[in-house]
Order: structure tokens, then C-alpha cells, then sequence
């Protein structure tokens, strides 16, 4: 029910009304009972009431329903003020658990050609404090699940716009995890922002722009490791260290690979 205003001027008269009658009719409410007085109050409010809004959000998402239904019990058992208070906080509480546990998207991306295959990890959330737990965890279970501890794991950071210290340092451990077990870990597409907090606590990460040169980045971290395992098999207890290939009688080959003084890392970019 309307009262047919079409004009600001509708509220003006109210205010004026409600003015009067605060003024000259407050001592004659006594007599009015407590029933019509909510009655009054009910058809003036009752207009505020979206119920048609119920039938949208189950079909939409269910869960937002949560704190609507929550908000609308707390307010009929304990008071208005509490409601209010109890709807926020499970409001609250939804907002960062969404945040602490974003979703991240697992895929194994089989070998092509020459290109070796990856596992590439993708949290579909920036990484903060409350998520960097979460999302470590679905990294390491990646690393040693589908990637079998051997495939190198690529995490897309195409996402993530912000970072804190506590997420740096998150990422921190999830390189030496990878390290010690001589495993690749590239992190692809991460903003400049990003990487200068990552290398204020660690500069060893390994870092790839696009999709376009993945496969050389991990081509060329599959030759770091072979080589990293070349030189730990090949030292003896007293410190001196063998090198099968390098270390032959000279020839008379001339060739940069016959050189015995070559050391392995000038080896391996020679060859």
C-alpha cells in the first residue's frame, strides 16, 4: 500500500506531520495499545523485506544464504542488535575462508617433441598471510604426487598481483624443499612487484615470462640438475674430486671437450 506521492514534497509533509504530532499528540499514545502500535510499525517496515530475493540465491549460490538465514534467526532468538552482529560475523568468517583456502588447479602436461613434460599448478587467488599455507601444501603434494618427484613443477603466478613477507617466506621453503630434492621448480608469469620481495629473502628462484620459452627454461634447469648430480657422485672422502670425462689422457684432439682444465660448468656450456 502507497500513499500516491510523486513529488520530494511528500516527504516534506510527512516530517511535518510527525512533527505535530510528537508535539501535541505525545500524551494521548498512552491510550493506544501496544498491539496497534506494532501493527503501525510491521506495515511501515514490511516493504523492506526482499523475500523475492531467496529463490535468486538458491539458484545462484547457495551458500550466500548462509548468513542471510543466520542473520534472520540470531535477530528473532536474541535481539536486533545481535543479529546484526552474528550476520557480519559469519559473513566475515566466509569472506576469509575463501581467502585462506583458494582453489588451485592441478594439470599434468604430458611431453611433446622434444619438450618435456610438467606439472603445472595454477592458485586461482593472490597469495597472502592466511593462504600461503594452503597453498604450499598443494604445491609439495603436486611435486611429489603427480609429478612423482621427478617432473619439474611449474606454478602459473599469472594471478597473484600481491604479496606479503610471510608469503615470501612460504616461498622461500618451497625452493629449498624443491633443491633438496633435485627437483625443478619455475615460477611463470610472476609480476616485477613480486619478485623483488622473493629475492629480498632468496635469489635463487627461477623465474619464466611466458609459455613460449618454458621448455627452454626447463631444458635448461634438466641440465643444471644432471650436472649438480655429476658433481656430488664424483667427490671422494679425501676432497679430491674425479671427473671420468674430463680428466681422460690428453690426444691429439684439439677440441675444446679433450681439454682436461675445463671445469664442469664451462664443459657443459662448451658443449
Amino acid at each position: 500500500m502507497t500513499s500516491g506521492v510523486r513529488t520530494p514534497a511528500g516527504g516534506l509533509v510527512t516530517g511535518v506531520m510527525v512533527l505535530l504530532s510528537l508535539a501535541f499528540l505525545t500524551p494521548y499514545f498512552t491510550y493506544i495499545p501496544k498491539s496497534t502500535l506494532a501493527a503501525v510499525i510491521i506495515s511501515a517496515v514490511v516493504h523492506l523485506i526482499d523475500y523475492e530475493i531467496l529463490a535468486p540465491l538458491w539458484r545462484s549460490k547457495k551458500t550466500d544464504l548462509i548468513p542471510l538465514i543466520a542473520t534472520f534467526l540470531a535477530c528473532l532468538l536474541w535481539g536486533l542488535e545481535w543479529g546484526i552482529l552474528i550476520g557480519i560475523g559469519v559473513n566475515l568468517s566466509m569472506l576469509l575462508y575463501s581467502i585462506a583456502s583458494p582453489t588451485v588447479n592441478v594439470a599434468v602436461v604430458p611431453s611433446k617433441n622434444d619438450d618435456r613434460g610438467y606439472v603445472l599448478v595454477t592458485p586461482c587467488y593472490g597469495l597472502s598471510y592466511p593462504s600461503t599455507s594452503h597453498i604450499r601444501g598443494a604445491v609439495r603434494k603436486a611435486g611429489l604426487r603427480q609429478a612423482a618427484g621427478s617432473l619439474p613443477v611449474v606454478i602459473d603466478c599469472s594471478c597473484i598481483d600481491t604479496t606479503d613477507y610471510t608469503s615470501a617466506k612460504g616461498i622461500k621453503g618451497m625452493i629449498e624443499e624443491f633443491h633438496q630434492r633435485g627437483q625443478s621448480l619455475v615460477f611463470l608469469g610472476m609480476k616485477p612487484s613480486i619478485i623483488q620481495i622473493v629475492q629480498a629473502l632468496h635469489k635463487d628462484i627461477r623465474i619464466c615470462s611466458s609459455f613460449d620459452v618454458l621448455s627452454e627454461v626447463l631444458a635448461d634447469g634438466e641440465a643444471e640438475t644432471k650436472m649438480e648430480t655429476v658433481e656430488s657422485t664424483s667427490c671422494r672422502p679425501g676432497g679430491n674430486t674425479l671427473l671420468p670425462a674430463m680428466t681422460s689422457k690428453p690426444s691429439p684432439d684439439t677440441s675444446d671437450a679433450a681439454d682436461p682444465l675445463l671445469t664442469p660448468a664451462t664443459f657443459h656450456d662448451h658443449k
